[in-house]
């Protein structure tokens, strides 16, 4: 049962995305800027973001802010607005279905970043990774049994 919700819920988030890659094109196509079309995706998130916050309220308190974590916090919301900036420049010189393509990609390469840091190890004598291995791919590949939606 948990996997059929786990799959539902990458189905909307992919549908959703997809959506937004259309709307975005149409948008631009007509004349919008992309700095504008950034700046109204992140303020429509921010409701989104604070409700999720309201709803998964940790109990116990949270560690101090301190310079380093304000400075890292202020990098990582850089680095998504430039990320989202170029995906929107993106969009406006190709397709949307294209764009929605490269995002599946994203759960690879993050992979294959954490395998080449060392977050996760690959032990081949072990079933419980191979397992999970499977699953991680196996679950993006059930969404995307049919390809990719074309506009």
């Amino acid at each position: 049962m948990w996997s059929f919700k786990l799959m539902l819920v990458m189905l909307v988030i992919e549908s959703l995305e997809m959506g937004l890659n259309t709307i975005s094109k149409a948008a631009m196509s007509r004349g919008m800027s992309n700095f504008v079309f950034v700046v109204y995706s992140n303020t429509f998130a921010i409701p989104f973001l604070l409700l999720s916050c309201l709803l998964f309220h940790r109990r116990k308190t949270p560690p101090p802010l301190t310079t380093s974590i304000l400075c890292r916090i202020f990098v990582l919301g850089l680095i998504s607005c430039s990320i989202q900036m170029f995906m929107y420049v993106g969009i406006r010189y190709s397709s949307p279905t294209l764009a929605s393509a490269m995002t599946d990609l994203v759960p690879a390469f993050t992979f294959i970043l954490a395998i080449i840091t060392r977050v996760n190890k690959i032990r081949k004598k072990n079933p419980k990774c191979d397992s999970l291995l499977w699953k991680r791919w196996s679950v993006k590949n059930r969404i995307e049994f049919g390809g990719q939606v074309t506009y």
